[in-house]
């Protein structure tokens, strides 16, 4: 199943084309030129293209971008477009292109379509426009100077990338052929120019009033564009496409017009493009609301040469016109028969909502059996499509069919529509599809739509935007004919990457704009990213595999702006849906954000935030909350480096005490400590190195910079840090706290390298140096033990494939101690220590005796000035499926590639499947290059450039399939050193352990980290949370192997000192050991990873069906010891056989629970969950993150 959301694109370079389309209109204006609160088109425009495939076979486009006043032109390309699939071109996103006005030229070796959607987000305005076709004469139907506000603006491209162009523009008075005032323009290669009727000199002496028509000539084709601004209305922008004059008709159909319907009125702007009269009917076939099934006569009309006229649906009367006849909520077609050739455009406007969008009518040569419409809604950002279909024929009837896809959940064909999807349309007549009542969709949903017809029909898709807080204006757009001559060359005239050059000369009168808090001008902070702004995406993935999911996020202000939530609904089992912040007008500008994850079935989320202006990027999983979190390390101006800290409350309806605790290395006791309240859900971001109360206190430098920390609570907190280098052009990377109960005393980490080379031969490409940071965040000293495997790279040898070498400290000894308190680094490129020869690849396993670790690792590529944090994970972990939904390879001039690297946890070999799925379509076949055999421990590493099923430019998704548990991490990065370069990121795949509720302390809208001030104000007074033990919902079993099940335990807001737990299992298939082989008095089967300080008892009783194992721990001796939060406790059952109908798993008992004490003896009430049967399946998703460099602003890992 193909995965393309709204989104992580930058976060983006990997969101699905319609999704970018679909959303720039609701997106806030990029920050890195922030639009200005007046109306129309004062403020940044930002333009997305979205490209279609209209051949059966693939495509590859490339499209080509000339600015305007001059250079060379940058060109982008997208490759293995399917048949009906697009690819989206979003300006904002494109890292090779600086902010600008540009003309582009899109060629592909099959017939292509555009659409573009042109936004100024400041003021809501934004336009679509279809197709223009390039003629040497080309007529602008209406053209207007300071008429009602309104101003037309006339873009003109030479199509011609070899040669400069002169053309003239020329502008009429309705009734002649003779031009009132006029422009030579000289235009470069392939590039355009764009004129303002109200600010060109050779157009000064253009009345204010004016309204008229213009006609381009020159001697090679160009291709016109005009937009029409109306300055009393702040969204209200409308375009006219020029028309080659040859393509006037004596017969035309507009298949929407409206009188009063959802508050719009339409108009049909005429021309007689002749030198005689003409006579003109209209006439219009009902198709709901009032004239539904009614034919109503416009009163005829006759229009001079060169006349231009309107015809109105408000049955209101008009000179020249007269009236419509038409009563008030009437949705219509209309069908247009003159004496003569005439061009027409159709308006459709809404004062209520201060909305306008126009297009040109359609000759009956325009009409296909096959209509493809690129982009409906349904209540997504504001809109809810209608589609009107007009059979143009006088004397055969059409039956005509409605297919839908939806983008939103992925589909990856079209379907039926779930209505009355076959309709039959008689000679003339029309039909309306609403799709606020077709079954097939719910709110939210957005995608693409066609219409198969035994008859050629043309058709329209109107979007009213009336949805939502201050949504963006409305949309309409005519439908392509799949079946018709479709060029392979497309061009649109004018394009905006946060471009302010349309701004009006005087400014029009600003209407309503959505109400923002003020924030502080934040005080630049010269460590990294803090004082930069950013932005960010997130990624929710469904983690059931039979039930869809009802998500929704609960978005807090960090500044204590509120709570703004977000709902996506029927997410399908296995895919995800993303958000892109940016595209969501209801969050505030300037935005540091926490987010809060609560859906119906369990979830994985995952952020990724941009700062454009550098290109540093990071993502991060959700980080596990707990009530006492340990961070493995934190920096104050270590090597220029220095820790910004965020936490989040993860209850939603109580409020929490927190305390940030920092220990030196080698220290137990803090130096420093922060405290202060958190609201319900809300959460906190602060610096180590602008922190008032940390000023003076902490110590600097090397090594005294490097500490550690503990946050404590009494709700459940999740916290991550990020640390930028500004010794690196874009350096930054992530570090996600551990709960304290969740220490390592076993770990893996499937990514290391020493001094790798990523390109074989070559070290244009930069090479690769890992380093993992340990802390023992316990009392006693530890002893860790670390081994590594070489990894088994496709396709290409190592210096240590297949080989197993350990890490040794100073002394030689392969166990390095490390002591209480402390951090220890395990730096793969000291090969003194680490024993790994330059260039290599490994994957590591952690032993840890005495204690518990928590860890992280970071890659860097030091070429480049780019890092990424790479898992440290529990074995436990690891899952027979993984899926990881954003990969790519050698995408954009940086040669942006994924590699993916699993690593086996157990003790046999494990076989693996890779199994590799583009953005659109099916699997891809790759057979034997992504298959392996993994021996304990090691691992395989594929880089997606070598696997040639995987052609170059590619965007998609990856699963891998195991007979044994695995774990895998990815990494993606530049290839190349074509700049803007983008710094490297990475993430992992989660297993699904139950939760449906996810934090991410940290997102940007634009904001920037040093905007956040302390938190000050009363401590809220919590509600106590009671502590909680849970079971998995679903475990994997194979017959005559084991099961491992973890068992969750969370304290609440309580310090729990004893635990009873009574679990029960079906013996009838399932078998508990009880042989204690290491005479600890406690079973093999039970694995405990708590301190010394805790005492275990396991009693069993295994009368078959119904058995039952005990657990009691408590405090060995002296003052009791709270137990720490985590999955500390794992049981392991032998699977005897297949469980008959009927049979069960694991669970808590329903009769003896769990019970628990406290600190003071006294009982604590406890809650259970969980619990699973024996014919579930594990398995494991990992969500997309969009960015902000790129465009697919629907699923992404960034450019």
């Amino acid at each position: 199943m193909s995965r393309h959301t709204i989104g992580l694109q930058r976060v983006a370079a990997l969101a699905a084309a319609a999704a970018v389309l679909a959303a720039i209109a609701g997106a806030p204006a990029a920050p890195a030129a922030r639009a200005s609160r007046l109306a129309g088109i004062a403020g940044a425009g930002q333009t997305a293209i979205q490209v279609t495939n209209l051949d059966a076979a693939a495509a590859d486009v490339t499209a080509a971008f000339y600015r305007q006043g001059g250079g060379p032109p940058v060109s982008v390309t997208r490759t293995g477009l399917g048949s009906l699939g697009n690819h989206s071109f979003f300006l904002p996103f494109e890292s090779t292109l600086s902010d600008g006005a540009y003309a582009v030229r899109l060629t592909s070796d099959r017939r292509i379509a555009t659409i573009s959607l042109t936004a100024w987000n400041s003021s809501r305005s934004a336009v679509v426009q279809g197709d223009v076709a390039p003629s040497t004469s080309v007529i602008v139907p209406f053209v207007t100077k300071g008429y009602v506000g309104q101003t037309s603006l006339v873009s003109v491209q030479n199509t011609d990338p070899s040669a400069s162009v002169s053309a003239a523009l020329d502008v009429m008075a309705s009734g002649s052929h003779v031009p009132v005032a006029s422009a030579t323009l000289t235009i470069g290669a392939g590039t355009s120019v764009t004129v303002d009727l109200g600010k060109h000199a050779g157009f000064a002496a253009l009345a204010a009033g004016f309204r008229g028509w213009a006609r381009v000539t020159a001697p090679g084709p160009v291709a016109v564009t005009s937009y029409v601004d109306i300055g009393n209305m702040p969204k209200a922008i409308y375009g006219v496409d020029g028309l080659p004059a040859a393509d006037a008709a004596a017969r035309l159909a507009a298949p929407v017009v409206v009188n009063d319907v959802d508050g719009s009125t339409s108009g049909i702007t005429m021309l007689n493009v002749g030198t005689d009269p003409v006579d003109v009917d209209v006439t219009y076939t009902g198709v709901g609301g009032a004239c539904a099934g009614q034919t109503v006569a416009h009163d005829t009309a006759t229009l001079g040469a060169g006349a231009t006229a309107v015809f109105h649906q408000g049955d209101v009367p008009l000179p020249v016109t007269g009236r419509s006849h038409l009563p008030t909520g009437c949705a219509a077609a209309a069908g247009i028969v003159a004496s003569g050739p005439v061009l027409a455009v159709v308006n459709l406007t809404s004062t209520s909502a201060g909305t306008s969008a126009a297009y040109p009518a359609l000759r009956d040569a325009q009409a296909g059996q096959q209509v493809l419409l690129p982009l409906f809604r349904r209540a997504f950002l504001g809109g809810t499509s209608d589609l009107h279909v007009v059979n143009p024929s006088q004397n055969v009837t059409a039956t005509v069919r409605l297919e839908i896809r939806n983008d939103r959940k992925f589909e990856t064909s079209f379907g039926p529509c779930g209505g009355t999807c076959t309709v039959t349309v008689g000679p003339g007549g029309a039909h309306r599809w609403a799709f606020a009542d077709l079954a097939a969709l719910s709110d939210g949903d957005y995608g693409a739509a066609r219409l198969i017809s035994d008859a050629p029909v043309v058709a329209t898709l109107f979007n009213p935007m009336r949805s939502g807080t201050n949504p963006p204006n409305d949309e309409v757009y005519n439908g392509v004919p799949v079946d018709g001559d479709a060029p392979q060359t497309r061009h649109v005239p004018l394009a905006l990457r946060t471009d302010t050059s349309l701004a009006p000369t005087t400014t029009p009168p600003a209407g309503p704009t959505a109400t923002r808090t003020a924030r502080p001008t934040p005080t630049p902070d010269p460590r990294g990213v803090a004082s930069l702004n950013g932005m960010s995406g997130l990624a929710i993935s469904n983690l059931s595999s039979t039930a869809a999911a009802d998500v929704t996020v609960d978005f807090v202000d960090q500044s204590g702006g509120g709570t703004v939530s977000i709902s996506r609904t029927g997410v399908l089992p296995g895919s995800q849906v993303t958000i892109f912040l940016p595209a969501e007008a209801t969050l505030p500008e300037d935005g540091v954000l926490a987010a809060r994850v609560s859906s119906s079935v369990p979830v994985a989320a995952m952020a990724r935030t941009d700062w454009q202006a550098t290109g540093h990027a990071v993502m991060y999983n959700a980080p596990a909350p707990g009530t006492r979190v340990i961070v493995p390390w934190l920096l104050h101006d270590y090597v220029g480096q220095t820790s910004i800290v965020s936490i989040q409350n993860t209850v939603a309806d109580a409020g929490a005490d927190v305390t940030v605790d920092i220990m030196e290395n080698g220290g137990t006791q803090p130096i420093a400590s922060v405290s202060f309240p958190l609201g319900a859900g809300a959460g906190t971001t602060f610096s180590l190195g602008t922190h008032p109360d940390l000023a003076g206190v902490l110590p600097a430098g090397v090594p005294a910079g490097l500490l550690w920390g503990r946050v404590s609570a009494d709700r459940p907190v999740a916290v991550m840090t990020t640390i930028a280098n500004p010794a690196s052009a874009r350096s930054v990377y992530s570090l996600a706290g551990v709960p304290e109960g969740e220490a390592f005393t076993t770990a893996v980490t499937p990514m290391l390298f020493n001094n790798y080379a990523v390109d074989p031969g070559s070290d244009d490409a930069g090479r690769l140096t890992s380093g993992i940071s340990v802390l023992n965040p316990g009392p006693d000293p530890v002893g860790v033990k670390l081994t590594y495997r070489g990894a088994d790279v496709f396709g290409r040898t190592h210096a240590c494939q297949g080989q197993t070498i350990e890490h040794t400290d100073a002394s030689g000894s392969t166990t390095t101690t490390v002591a209480a308190g402390a951090v220890v680094a395990f730096y793969q490129a000291n090969s003194t220590l680490s024993h790994l020869p330059a260039n290599c690849a490994v994957s590591g396993t952690f032993e840890v005796t005495g204690g518990a670790i928590v860890a992280g690792a970071t890659v860097m590529n030091n070429a480049f000035g780019t890092a990424a944090s790479v898992p440290v994970m529990a074995a436990a972990q690891a899952a027979q499926r993984i899926h990881l939904p954003a990969v790519r390879g050698e995408q954009t001039a940086a040669r942006l590639t994924t590699a993916i690297q699993v690593q086996n946890v157990g003790d046999a070999p494990a076989s693996v499947q890779l199994d590799l799925v583009p953005e659109r379509g099916g699997p891809i076949a790759c057979g034997a290059d992504c298959t392996a055999t993994i021996p304990p421990h090691g691992s395989r590493l594929w880089w997606l450039n070598d696997v040639p099923a995987w052609p170059a430019g590619m965007v998609g998704e990856a699963r891998v399939t195991g007979d044994r548990p695995v774990v895998a991490a990815v990494v993606d990065m530049s290839l190349g050193l074509a700049a803007p370069l983008i710094d490297m990121v990475a993430y992992h795949g989660v297993a699904d352990n139950g939760r449906s509720e996810r934090a991410l302390p940290l997102l940007l809208n634009g904001g920037n980290v040093a905007s956040v001030g302390p938190i000050t104000g009363p401590t809220p007074t919590p509600a106590p949370v009671a502590p909680e033990v849970g079971l998995p919902t679903t475990m994997p079993t194979i017959a005559g192997g084991r099961v491992r099940v973890p068992v969750s335990f969370s304290a609440g807001s309580h310090a729990v000192a004893e635990l009873t737990l009574a679990l029960d299992y079906d013996a009838s298939w399932l078998r508990f050991d009880d042989t204690d082989g290491d005479g600890d008095g406690v079973p093999d089967s039970v694995a405990v990873a708590l301190p010394p300080a805790f005492r275990v008892e396991v009693d069993h009783r295994a009368t078959a069906p119904d058995a039952e194992v005990r657990v009691h721990v408590t405090s060995l001796h002296g003052a009791p010891q709270a137990l720490p939060e985590g999955s500390w406790l794992t049981i392991t059952l032998d699977v005897t056989g297949q469980p008959g109908p009927g049979a069960r798993g694991m669970s808590i008992s329903p009769l003896k629970g769990v019970s628990m004490r406290g600190l003071d003896g006294r009982d604590i009430p406890a809650t259970m969950r969980g619990g699973w049967s024996p014919n579930s399946r594990r398995v494991v998703y990992l969500p997309v993150a969009h960015q902000r460099q790129c465009p697919n602003v629907a699923r992404g890992i960034g450019c």
